[in-house]
């Protein structure tokens, strides 16, 4: 006897679900992209998920006909017009007092109805949507329809995107798709707030899967436990905007905190069999090898001044793994030029060494954005069932729209959009 039992299934991919009980597991992802390096130093793309409209037609792939370093090339280019237009922006008249409107401070509410603070954010816009354009329009036929499916996706409404690749890193957020195809070339063009992909959307950079065992969840006891670990010559150097201090009265508020000054004390710790932080938070300089040193290391500066090398932080964390799990968070402030490459050689290393997720910018980031977005995420991420994903885009919209600052998007976030402590 055949019975016809109806049967309803009802899939939201939105970010809504934040509403989830904190222990559970990861959300569906609606959308996912996948840069693989093949032959000739060309990207095979790979797009798929419910946020794609299904024709029948199979799955959506193509090749993008940039190399690495052309794409490499466009990237620094972004990161130029966000340090250069932004960042390196000076109110005109008043060369002797080196005001820097939008590097002083971290609410720009005061500016932002200038002329200059919507120029310039056009500008970070038209970098943003030219980079798109060079990841899903430069190839063949295949790679251009997918770029139309994923345009179409991207303003259909929030999707919740992970990106997956071991070849090319880019600072996705940063990325921007016009509600329309309209061109931003133009002086008059009018940008849209939602239009940059980390203020609509909750996007991760993946890499490949590191082993069982890992889950979004990061087990605490009565506090979280913080190793916060810093340069206090951020605050000689910047008076104006006191950092390490205030960040640190402001761990202690929510955790029990061990502060670490110098290269010797974090290299006791990560290598000690009782190595228990939950959150390990960087607050320091950082800095890049430059285009003219390339085989040069990233590496940080605590107070004393030490350099710590990635091959330091990979040569401590292979001897003893990170069985905390911790969620990592490396805000490394203006030390010379970031890139994102820098950052996925932390993150790289913290996650094969078992940290949950890393959160850090793709660019240099002043002294004053910095404490005021450290502080803001850690008070929001204490909170029971907060997930780190919903917390950067919150922040991201929170800054652009509120305060006028659109550097939350510099803000990128490895595979943790469901991050969270969970007793």
């Amino acid at each position: 006897m055949n019975l016809d039992i109806p049967l309803t299934t009802i899939v939201d991919n939105s970010h809504g679900l934040r509403l989830v009980e904190p222990d559970s597991q990861a959300r569906r992802r609606s959308l996912h992209l996948l840069f693989e390096e093949a032959d000739r130093g060309r990207f095979h793309v790979r797009a798929w998920g419910d946020a794609l409209a299904e024709d029948g037609g199979g799955a959506y792939a193509g090749w993008l006909e940039l190399s690495r370093m052309d794409v490499h090339a466009i990237v620094d280019e972004v990161m130029r017009t966000w340090n250069v237009s932004f960042l390196g922006y000076q109110e005109p008249g008043t060369i002797g007092t080196r005001r820097y409107p939008f590097s002083d401070h971290a609410d720009l509410t005061a500016d932002r109805l200038t002329t200059a603070l919507d120029a310039r954010t056009r500008e970070l816009a038209r970098a943003g949507h030219k980079l798109f354009r060079a990841l899903f329009y430069s190839g063949d036929w295949a790679l251009k329809e997918l770029g139309d499916a994923v345009s179409a996706a991207l303003r259909t409404g929030p999707q919740l995107i992970s990106v997956h690749s071991e070849d090319l890193f880019v600072p996705w957020p940063m990325l921007y798709v016009p509600p329309s195809d309209i061109v931003l070339g133009q002086a008059s063009a009018t940008w849209d707030p939602e239009g940059f992909i980390g203020c609509r959307h909750l996007i991760e950079h993946n890499f490949r899967r590191t082993g069982p065992g890992w889950s979004p969840a990061i087990a605490v006891g009565e506090r979280v436990r913080a190793g916060v670990n810093v340069d206090r010559n951020l605050d000689v150097q910047f008076p104006e905007s006191p950092t390490v201090d205030p960040l640190i009265k402001m761990f202690e508020e929510y955790c029990q905190v061990i502060v670490r000054e110098d290269r010797q004390r974090l290299a006791d710790d990560l290598s000690a069999d009782d190595f228990a932080d939950h959150f390990v938070y960087f607050g320091c300089h950082g800095m890049v090898a430059r285009t003219d040193h390339p085989d040069r290391q990233a590496y940080l500066v605590l107070t004393d001044r030490e350099p710590i090398y990635t091959s330091d932080f990979r040569y401590w964390l292979e001897l003893r793994p990170l069985s905390s799990r911790p969620m990592v968070f490396i805000n490394a402030c203006q030390g010379g030029r970031m890139s994102s490459q820098f950052y996925t050689t932390f993150a790289r290393i913290f996650m094969q060494a078992g940290a949950n997720c890393l959160i850090g910018p793709q660019i240099d980031i002043p002294p004053a954005f910095a404490a005021a977005y450290a502080s803001a995420f850690v008070s929001k991420v204490m909170t029971p069932g907060s997930r780190v994903g919903d917390i950067v885009q919150e922040l991201a919209k929170d800054f652009l729209l509120r305060q006028g600052n659109p550097l939350g998007l510099a803000m990128l976030v490895f595979r943790g959009l469901d991050a969270h402590f969970a007793a």
